[in-house]
Formats: structure tokens, sequence, C-alpha cells
């Protein structure tokens, strides 16, 4: 069982998360962030218990352009859409472990085989 310690740092970091990120409803009108936001997201992920076990975190737009990730040589990219994504734009939550044979996976194929995504 978790102590009042760490219930309270879990409470800080879920506060911290929403706080954050409410800042990326733009994307509900736009199909990018702006600058200030990728910082935000550079901060969280790599400033809090979020990064923590995450290999890396990707936001797309829903014509499947890569709109946040800390590779930044993906930002702006397209890739095809596959029935997974199309899934999750009806609202469901999708999770497969991936052989990375994806274009947008070259990078994380060059040190992992497998990865989960959801």
């Amino acid at each position: 069982m978790p102590s009042a310690g760490s219930q309270v740092q879990v409470g800080r970091w879920r506060g911290s998360f929403w706080s954050r990120t409410s800042r990326l409803q733009s994307l509900a009108s736009s199909d990018w962030l702006s600058s200030d936001e990728v910082a935000e997201l550079d901060q969280l992920i790599g400033g809090t218990g979020l990064g923590q076990g995450v290999v890396v975190f990707k936001i797309w737009s829903r014509d499947g352009r890569v709109v946040y990730s800390p590779d930044r040589a993906l930002i702006g990219r397209q890739f095809a859409l596959n029935n997974e994504f199309q899934k999750t734009l009806e609202g469901e939550v999708v999770a497969d472990i991936s052989s990375l044979d994806k274009a947008e996976n070259e990078r994380e194929r060059a040190r992992w085989s497998r990865l989960m995504e959801v």
C-alpha cells in the first residue's frame, strides 16, 4: 500500500500534468502547437514522473501529422493512417505491441525491437 507521502506526490504530479496540458486544448481548433506549448511538453516529459518509463511521447493531428515529438525532425511529417489510429479518432483507447516497422518509428527501431504503443 502506498504511503501518505507518495499519495501526496502523485497528487502533485497529476495537478502539474493537468494544469500544463490544459493549454493543449488549442489542438481542438489548430493542427499545430505553439513553441511555448512544445517547451511545456518538453519540461513535462523530461522534468516530471510522466517521463519515467516512457520511451517516446508523440502527439498526432487528425490527418496523421506529428505535432509533438522530442525528435524535432518528426514534427510536421505526415504518415499513413492505420486502423488503430482511426479507432483513436473515434474515442477508443488502443494499445498494441509494435514491431516498430512503421516509418515514424525509425529512431526507436535503432534501440528496441518492440515497444508498447498506446
